[in-house]
């Protein structure tokens, strides 16, 4: 099992391996695409169907991997840290009410 230093660098490990996996599935579907035949089940439009499925969702996965990897804008920065001021903040009312009691 392989061990990371950090979370980013897992995340972007498995990036790439999504984007390996979308290249060989995509070389298969252009395989699929030409050189199989037509029949009355649909057997090719199922392949078809399921490989682009996959590859859809592979794309899905590196976005929300990329969102978490990715440094925050200003703005995002910004509202983190009013989310975090606001959290504690909270927090500390919650255990000076507590502490009252």
């Amino acid at each position: 099992m392989t061990s990371y230093a950090s979370e980013k660098d897992y995340l972007l490990d498995q990036i790439e391996s999504n984007k390996e996996a979308i290249e060989f599935i995509e070389e298969e579907l252009e395989k699929v695409l030409t050189e199989m035949l037509e029949d009355h089940a649909g057997t090719k439009e199922k392949i078809v169907s399921v490989y682009t499925r996959g590859i859809e969702y592979l794309k899905r996965d590196i976005r929300q991997k990329f969102k978490k990897v990715k440094p925050p804008t200003y703005m995002e920065a910004e509202d983190m840290m009013l989310d975090e001021i606001n959290r504690l903040l909270e927090e500390g009312l919650k255990n000076k009410n507590k502490e009252k009691k």
